[in-house]
């Protein structure tokens, strides 16, 4: 029974990483219509970023800033290169370009940072010799700060979206951008702002990766572009929400399978359970808002 609470809470505490991620694919789906295939990459390079800080200053806060920082500029300069496509509507363009600057940042941490290598944060960073006990069973405190850090996201996150003016322009123009456009909204900033949002949701989980998983490798973006866009379909496209919904629970699922199975059956079993909803409810359990 300790055991199964402990695989539980790690499942929750992936599963809001995974829905903090999910729901920066989602505001760019929905305000901007671009599909980032490269947001997960620009993450974990925001990780390798803060990595070189902290072992060129030894300075925590210096290198979560760092990280943070990198991640908001890394999604904002794709703004201006994104704007045409996003102006004609050329949304299959748009994923092409993103799918290239994925291979591009897959290249550079393969090979230029830290010699190809993965990278490993300290244990200090992890927290590794703190844990909380269920008899036998524990949990890093890493992965607790990581979970209560990403609901206190989530929670500013909302507000902002629903109870600030910025926010408000944000889903204006993702409702209907021609409308929002003769009502004065700028739509190259709002896209840029969009942008910007996503890239510090991405900053913040790289940090609270770094926290948990201790490491990042080159491959690291590519899984979790893959567990995320399934999620964005198992829930429903642009389904904020939902979205996070359907993060919790396969982050449940995947912690438990870890805990049971063997590792390789992780996404096997998850993406078996996408795969029988979807052919049942092509929309996605929540429907698409997209």
């Amino acid at each position: 029974m300790a055991a199964f609470i402990s695989y539980i809470l790690s499942g929750i505490q992936l599963g809001i990483l995974y829905g903090i991620v999910t729901i920066g694919f989602n505001l760019l789906i929905l305000v901007t219509g671009v599909l980032n295939f490269s947001y997960s990459h620009l993450l974990v390079l925001s990780m390798y970023a803060g990595w070189l800080i902290l072992e060129a200053t030894n300075n925590i806060w210096l290198a979560a800033g760092g990280t943070v920082v990198t991640g908001v500029i890394l999604n904002a300069v794709l703004t201006p290169l994104f704007l045409p496509f996003i102006k004609k509507r050329a949304h299959l363009e748009s994923l092409v370009i993103s799918i290239g600057i994925a291979l591009i940042s897959v290249e550079i941490m393969s090979h230029w940072l830290n010699a190809g290598l993965p990278i490993a944060f300290s244990k200090t960073i992890q927290m590794s010799d703190s844990a909380i006990k269920f008899g036998l069973a524990s949990i890093g405190m890493g992965r607790i700060i990581s979970l209560i850090a990403g609901i206190i996201l989530l929670f500013v996150f909302f507000r902002v979206l629903y109870h600030s003016k910025q926010g408000r322009i944000l889903r204006a123009v993702a409702q209907d951008t021609e409308t929002a456009a003769m009502m004065g909204i700028s739509i190259p900033k709002t896209m840029l702002v969009s942008f910007a949002l996503g890239g510090l949701l991405a900053g913040v989980v790289a940090i609270l990766m770094a926290v948990s998983l201790g490491s990042a490798s080159a491959e690291l973006g590519d899984n979790i572009t893959l567990m995320c866009l399934a999620i964005l379909f198992l829930a429903g496209i642009g389904n904020l929400k939902g979205g996070l919904i359907c993060a919790v629970f396969m982050g449940i699922v995947e912690g438990l399978v870890m805990g049971y199975l063997p590792p390789d059956w992780t996404k096997a079993f998850a993406f078996s359970v996408i795969l029988v909803v979807l052919l049942f409810k092509p929309e996605g359990l929540f429907g698409s808002q997209h």
